[in-house]
């Protein structure tokens, strides 16, 4: 049995995997976006890092950095179990939840974004040298 904090990790290799090999153009913006990401959850909470991201993400035929990790943290989320399918879904349901179990999420969410973090600087800094 996998422990919390490998499943978060395997899932941030995952996504910083699938940056690295299928979106060059924004790997270095996204490198950037992934280290300030703990700190924007911890200063602005959670809800409103999303609305950030989903406000920077751009036209939808187009890949940003923003809109990668949106979808990254959204993705997670489904995998941990919660009932959503998209970020107005997500938007939803934040509506709806009890202070607790907001704040259980941001937890979860903080601990996640360390490990893309962790794995962003060592996979894709590591390239650049």
């Amino acid at each position: 049995m996998k422990s919390l904090e490998q499943e978060r990790m395997k899932k941030a290799y995952e996504f910083v995997e699938d940056i690295k090999n299928n979106h060059e153009n924004i790997k270095k913006e996204y490198l950037s976006l992934v280290r300030k990401l703990p700190a924007m959850i911890v200063h602005n909470g959670l809800i409103t890092t999303l609305v950030f991201l989903k406000s920077k993400e751009g036209k939808e035929n187009k890949d940003t950095a923003h809109k990668e990790l949106l979808k990254h943290i959204i993705s997670y989320l489904v995998n941990r179990g919660m009932d959503i399918n998209s970020y107005e879904s997500f938007k939803e349901r934040m509506g709806d939840i009890e202070l607790e179990e907001y704040l259980f999420i941001t937890q979860d969410v903080l601990a996640f974004a360390t490990w893309l973090k962790r794995i962003a600087e060592g996979e894709i800094e590591d390239e650049s040298n």
